[in-house]
């Protein structure tokens, strides 16, 4: 990338270069592309790209749902670069689908699971605030969740900066569903304690289980510090020395599949397999009420499933083949 060296700096477009003002890098230049975004969607030569434009746009889209999920959490914790790397860690769940081609992968729950780990805050990495194990759960019987933190060295369950007196730590629960663009948030704050107590007992935190249908649940810890001022706790604000981290990751709540229906030109429902066992024709070894488990999903452009459904025509006896669309619960 070029770089203004001289005292002259501005910024906006000279001729086919643009000047632009970085905030790590000082006043950079480059040179403005000559190939247009529609020549890129219709253009042969460019359809490579437009398939990664697409899966670009998929992942764009998944980090803002979860942008939106977790601002009232990482609002006053995450660095400036949390958008950048939370679309690098999505692109790798994307990649990481073997069973669909360029520009139609999509990300499923199974996936996510490696967003486990991720900081909101790169300049505060979460393992060296917190001294103390700690273990993230699901309960689907009483569909709560907990995350039980053990007292670390010392006896401490945090690793204070200068000049805090107090903190508390904060387990935040999402069901995101990436299809649908719903989301649930539930929040618990633990008890505030004092840094300076010489040991710490062992800490739970229990929430109520997000019910986003067919979605995924992302477990969040975060510690925040204060100082004892006057009878009053003042917030440190202070993003290097506050992390905020993904400790879990796991399905949402998944629904029974729906069966397959046939509707008719006078639309009344019924079972294709049904009605052609009425007309007279062996249906069960043409089509059942389920999809057959030899049949793989397929998938639009948009990524939205598809399964394949036979027809009989009972006046010449022809089988035709449909793809109809239909929802494939407990992905994300």
């Amino acid at each position: 990338m070029a770089k203004q060296t001289g005292i002259l700096k501005f910024t906006g477009k000279l001729a086919n270069m643009v000047y632009y003002y970085h905030r790590y890098f000082g006043y950079l230049v480059r040179k403005i592309t000559s190939v247009d975004a529609e020549r890129i969607r219709t253009d042969p030569a460019f359809a490579r790209v437009h398939k990664y434009n697409i899966e670009f746009g998929l992942c764009a889209h998944a980090v803002k749902l979860l942008r939106a999920a977790f601002h009232p959490l990482f609002a006053t914790l995450a660095d400036t670069r949390m958008t950048s790397r939370l679309t690098s860690a999505m692109l790798a769940v994307l990649h990481a689908d073997t069973h669909h081609f360029l520009g139609r992968r999509v990300l499923t729950g199974e996936n996510m699971s490696q967003l486990k780990g991720f900081e909101f805050n790169n300049d505060t990495r979460l393992h060296s605030v917190l001294t103390g194990t700690h273990t993230a759960t699901i309960d689907r019987k009483t569909k709560t969740c907990t995350v039980l933190l053990q007292a670390g060295h010392m006896g401490r369950i945090v690793k204070a900066p200068k000049g805090a007196t107090h903190f508390h730590i904060t387990m935040g629960i999402a069901g995101v569903n990436l299809r649908t663009g719903q989301y649930v948030v539930h929040a618990h704050q633990g008890p505030t304690l004092a840094v300076s107590a010489s040991t710490h007992d062992a800490m739970t935190l229990v929430n109520v289980l997000p019910e986003v249908e067919g979605g995924t649940v992302l477990i969040t810890l975060s510690v925040e510090f204060f100082q004892h001022v006057n009878g009053a706790l003042c917030p440190l604000h202070d993003r290097r020395q506050q992390p905020l981290a993904i400790v879990l990751v796991a399905p949402g709540v998944c629904r029974p599949a729906k069966r397959c229906w046939h509707y008719r030109s006078d639309r009344s429902r019924r079972p294709i397999a049904r009605r052609l066992s009425v007309l007279g024709h062996n249906a069960g070894k043409v089509v059942s009420d389920q999809p057959p488990a030899a049949v793989a999903h397929r998938y639009d452009i948009r990524g939205k499933p598809q399964h394949r459904a036979l027809e009989m025509n009972p006046g010449n006896g022809q089988v035709t083949q449909h793809l109809q669309r239909r929802e494939v619960y407990g992905t994300g």
